[in-house]
């Protein structure tokens, strides 16, 4: 089974019927056959977004508790990974989700 790791942007489009992309990643999330990887900073971001738009959060907690999508990051064990990325990166918005 293949792994597929998930950001913000899919899944809040994926949940927002009116984002500008959700027929995009609806047709996206539908192909998928395994549960999709994230990290607690990206359901963070989301959950944010979603309510921002006045999205009902449950449809993301559902899924996760479905265990569709999946947390399954460890700051801890990629941390100098992600000062890397960070470093590489430091010209460019770019947040830890």
């Amino acid at each position: 089974m293949s792994e597929i790791i998930v950001d913000t942007g899919p899944l809040v489009a994926y949940l927002d019927r009116s984002d500008r992309d959700h027929a995009w990643a609806k047709e996206c999330f539908m192909l998928f056959t395994s549960r999709l990887l994230t990290c607690e900073a990206v359901i963070a971001e989301s959950l944010l977004l979603l309510r921002r738009g006045g999205i009902d959060p449950d449809g993301l907690l559902n899924l996760i508790s479905r265990g569709l999508v999946v947390p399954n990051f460890s700051l801890a064990g990629e941390i100098q990974a992600i000062q890397h990325l960070m470093k590489n990166y430091r010209n460019i918005p770019l947040s830890l989700a």
